[in-house]
């Protein structure tokens, strides 16, 4: 066949390791410089070794959809990387493939340069014109060059890395395994608690950037870690995060990042938990292997849990939607969880319109009593009935669900409250609440019904302080 290639070098004041670092990861930093270009890579077959198999989708920069390409080759010691694209629209119909080939070579004052090789192999006589060459070109220099600007801007990048690939499969399709993913939250700690305690949102509303407290249970060796929720896609089933401070990072790592795709599977309607978790290292000494396979493991089973979990609770795979309430408060935390304590006796008190009585049915105030609330003249429900899922008096956390009454408005399976009262540096606390409303189908609350409900909460826990004040003795 015949064949045509571009010559691609770019410069850095870098060593030829630092850069061959940053060049392994392409996949997450190409797009994220250059988005118009790389939209995603992501890994369908293999575990970035010779063979692996990466499906590269383009961004509204350029005409092509996506395409696949094989990693030919990798040598770290010699700072090089072969890889073949062998389908998708961007072979234009007139190439059979297209190679390339990396390496970084070092220079004699102490930098280096990225040298690339890409030869596109022709079906036919026809060959990709000059106007294009030159524009595949440019496209590479500015990416390398804006890779290594990142770089400089978070220098972990330069930092040596290890990473663990982990594959569940479902029969359940994508869209059903990756809402029961989205609850992790709240079902890992019920499936695995000694593993996960807890996990807690303490900045955010679950969106990217938001930031959550995971507090490990007795079965591992750590105690807490906060990560930050970096991308989520609903749309292609994907969820990314970073653990950024922990005793999870053993002191010799500066970062774990964790990617989820749920993948769907061609052939039986089911899907596959694909998950990719990298190991940022401060310096040369890595997790050991005997820790990755606890990792791995650990993670296998949760899915798996998970799973079942769900299918014993089918409300799981429900649609949902959430809302997130903070009340700020200048008493400490202990005070207002004391009050937050006395709700049943309180709220009808300061909120009788809304709260006309609420009263104890079955249990002793403990995990898996059941209450009945009796709503006011002031909201169009009468009553509903919820049971106490969790409380932690020592993290100032409390958990209920309703599951009966017709404040569930016939579309609703169920609405879960997770309550906790934060500390503030200035002494005082913020009470913080996510109510989350279970679908039975599609159908989901109003806007307008969803921010009434917010608005009631807020004036009632801001009522409760005001009546404890009044009355110290609740204190």
């Amino acid at each position: 066949m015949a064949s045509i290639a571009i010559e691609i070098e770019v410069a850095s004041e870098y060593p030829a390791d630092k850069v061959f670092k940053v060049f392994s990861k392409f996949d997450s930093i190409a797009p994220k410089v250059n988005p118009r270009v790389f939209k995603s890579i992501e890994t369908i077959e293999g575990n970035g070794d010779v063979g692996t198999v990466k499906v590269l989708t383009f961004g509204e920069g350029v005409p092509f959809t996506s395409a696949k390409y094989k990693v030919d080759a990798i040598d770290a010691t010699n700072y090089s990387y072969s890889y073949t694209f062998f389908e998708g629209d961007n072979l234009m119909g007139i190439l059979h493939s297209i190679t390339s080939h990396v390496k970084i070579v070092p220079s004699a004052d102490g930098g280096c340069v990225n040298k690339q090789t890409i030869t596109y192999n022709c079906k036919g006589n026809e060959k990709p014109s000059e106007d294009f060459l030159k524009k595949e070109k440019e496209g590479y220099e500015n990416t390398y060059k804006a890779m290594e600007a990142y770089a400089i801007a978070h220098p972990e990048t330069f930092m040596a890395s290890l990473s663990i690939e982990i594959e569940v499969a479902s029969q359940y399709p994508a869209d059903k395994v990756f809402k029961v993913f989205s609850k992790f939250d709240s079902i890992a700690p019920k499936v695995n608690p000694q593993v996960f305690k807890s996990i807690e949102t303490i900045e955010g509303n679950g969106d990217v950037g938001t930031i959550k407290v995971l507090t490990f249970g007795e079965g591992v060796p750590f105690t807490s870690a906060k990560y930050k929720v970096d991308a989520i896609d609903a749309s292609n089933f994907t969820y990314s995060y970073s653990f950024f401070e922990g005793d999870n990072l053993m002191g010799i790592l500066h970062s774990i990042t964790s990617h989820v795709k749920i993948v769907p599977s061609a052939d039986d309607g089911g899907c596959v938990n694909k998950q990719t978790i990298t190991y940022v290292c401060k310096g040369d000494e890595k997790p050991s292997e005997d820790f990755l396979k606890k990792e791995k493991e650990v993670y296998e089973n949760t899915y798996k849990a998970m799973e079942a979990y769900a299918v014993a609770h089918p409300e799981t795979f429900m649609a949902s939607i959430a809302i997130n309430i903070e009340v700020a408060s200048q008493y400490p935390a202990d005070k207002v969880f004391k009050v937050f304590s006395q709700f049943d006796s309180i709220a009808p008190k300061v909120n009788p319109q809304v709260f006309k009585s609420i009263e104890t049915i079955e249990g002793n105030g403990d995990a898996g009593t059941i209450k009945v609330l009796k709503f006011g003249d002031g909201v169009p429900f009468t009553s509903a009935k919820y049971k106490v899922d969790n409380i932690d008096a020592t993290s100032y956390s409390y958990s209920y669900t309703f599951f009966e009454g017709d404040n569930l408005m016939g579309i609703l399976d169920s609405i879960t409250s997770h309550v906790k009262i934060v500390p503030s540096a200035d002494g005082g606390c913020v009470n913080k609440q996510t109510i989350t409303y279970h679908c039975r189908s599609d159908e989901k609350p109003s806007d307008d019904f969803l921010k009434k409900e917010k608005e009631v909460y807020e004036k009632t826990y801001k009522a409760m302080e005001a009546y404890a004040a009044a009355h110290p003795e609740i204190y």
